[in-house]
């Protein structure tokens, strides 16, 4: 049985974890100049814009998530995660949900900024 709490704890520390890299901060502003040229070089539509949100976001998911085992490692993440008596499947579903929620965030912004750009009118030419 998968511990809510648990999971929160875990998705959390991971959140922590990659907000300290740069390459957290380097995909974020790629993802938002992706976006942004997209949105200027596509004319038209919502789901135009909404195409290049899906495009980016995958590669942001697989760059933060390609060396969880080794970033735990050098961050003594296992010291904490022995402390919390979590299980095997706690601990990877945990830090990829935290992974998966830091994403989600950027995510939801760039998505917020295009309905208030469809919204005030400025979305299409």
């Amino acid at each position: 049985m998968l511990n809510i709490r648990t999971l929160w704890i875990l998705a959390a520390a991971e959140m922590r974890s990659c907000c300290r890299l740069v390459r957290t901060w380097l995909f974020i502003a790629a993802s938002v100049l992706f976006c942004t040229l997209w949105f200027e070089i596509v004319p038209g539509t919502t789901l135009a814009y909404m195409n290049g949100i899906v495009l980016i976001f995958p590669i942001g998911l697989i760059l933060l998530a390609f060396d969880i085992r080794v970033r735990g490692i050098h961050n003594r993440f296992s010291d904490v995660v022995d402390s919390l008596h979590a299980s095997d499947v706690e601990i990877i579903f945990g830090r990829i949900a935290g992974i998966l929620l830091l994403v989600m965030i950027l995510c939801f912004i760039l998505l917020l900024t295009a309905i208030v750009s469809i919204l005030s009118g400025t979305f299409f030419r």
